[in-house]
Parts: C-alpha cells; sequence; structure tokens
C-alpha cells in the first residue's frame, strides 16, 4: 500500500526540505561568500526560478498522473510506441548517483554533529575548525562509519521504525516541523555563538 500524505502542510514541508536539500545548507554560505554575495543570491533566484519550477512543475504532474514511483510512471504515462520509459532509467541513475552525494555528506554531518556535541568544536578557530575537517577528510574510517550509521538509519525498515519510534503511525509528515524547528534552534544557536566571537 502506497503511503499518503495527511496534510496539504506535511506535503509543502516535506516537498520544502527535498527541494532545499543538503547542497543549499552545506555549501551554498560557502559559494555565496566566494562568489560575490548578493549578486550570487540574486542569480541563484533568478536560476532556481527557471529551471526549478518547471522541473518540480513536472515531476508533480508526473507523479500525480500516475501515482507510482519514478519507472512505473515514465511506462504508465508514455503514448503507445513510444520510448519515453527509457527516461524512467535515467530519472533512477539520478537518484541513485543522488544516494551516493547525500549518504556521504550525511555522514560528514553527523560526524561533526558528534564532535560539536562531545565540545571538540567549541570555541574553535578557523585554523582548527579546518584542521577537523581535514583529519575527518584523511580518515577513511570515519568516513565510511558515518555513511553507513546514514544508511542504515535511512533504510526501510530500519528508517521507517526509527521514525514510527518518535512519531507512531504518523510518519515522516508529522516529523516535519519538529526537525524545521530543531533546524531553526540550530541556526540560532549558531548564530548567536557566532556574536559572541
Amino acid at each position: 500500500m502506497r503511503e499518503k500524505l495527511g496534510s496539504r502542510l506535511g506535503f509543502i514541508l516535506l516537498s520544502a526540505g527535498c527541494a532545499i536539500g543538503i547542497g543549499n545548507v552545506w555549501r551554498f554560505p560557502y559559494i555565496t561568500g566566494m562568489y560575490g554575495g548578493g549578486l550570487f543570491v540574486l542569480v541563484y533566484l533568478l536560476f532556481l526560478v527557471i529551471l526549478g519550477v518547471p522541473v518540480m512543475t513536472m515531476e508533480y504532474a508526473v507523479g500525480r498522473a500516475s501515482r507510482v514511483s519514478i519507472y512505473p510512471a515514465y511506462r504508465k504515462l508514455e503514448p503507445a510506441g513510444s520510448k519515453w520509459h527509457v527516461f524512467g532509467w535515467f530519472a533512477m541513475a539520478g537518484n541513485y548517483v543522488l544516494l551516493m552525494f547525500y549518504s556521504v555528506v550525511s555522514g560528514w554531518i553527523l560526524h561533526y554533529a558528534g564532535m560539536m556535541f562531545s565540545g571538540r568544536l567549541s570555541n574553535g578557530d578557523a585554523d582548527s575548525l579546518s584542521a577537523a575537517f581535514g583529519e575527518m577528510m584523511s580518515s577513511p574510517g570515519i568516513l565510511i562509519r558515518s555513511m553507513l550509521i546514514v544508511m542504515v538509519i535511512t533504510k526501510p525498515p530500519v528508517g521507517d521504525a526509527v521514525v514510527n519510534t518518535f512519531v507512531p503511525s504518523k510518519g515522516i509528515p508529522a516529523t516535519v516541523p519538529a526537525i524545521l524547528t530543531l533546524l531553526g534552534g540550530t541556526v540560532g544557536g549558531v548564530a548567536c555563538d557566532a556574536t559572541q566571537m
């Protein structure tokens, strides 16, 4: 049985989480500072609207019309005799490439969260933080362990068990407000800490 979202707010928050992605949280501030600050943000937003909105609209249309996952959606919606289902294979390959990227970067985030909670990153200057990143990147054991932990947490049925443990029988949409609250608190805490340096 396919899970359905219970509310419009859950759908909007889940869509926003997917659209924003780790890249905008992890890499965006660095790229913004490197390539011109405010002007870069304006160009970024322009291309986000020009490229992102049509792709997102297409994804919603395909999902709504087919009500199945990506590869069967192309098979279900293609006109007779056409080869549109081939693009379903490209979409699946893209999902696997994204999984490879996000699982590694999520492992970095998990490792950094562990270092932050243990106090290893408190009152660190730029050189010590850079050294901590270099230490992590030079240790295959840390990288592989962190990535595997992320994969175990997010792989069904383990991922479903984790979600159902914290929010029984409500699933992911119910966890999104809590996650966004934690994110806001973390950003606020980092901002307050940065003003004291």
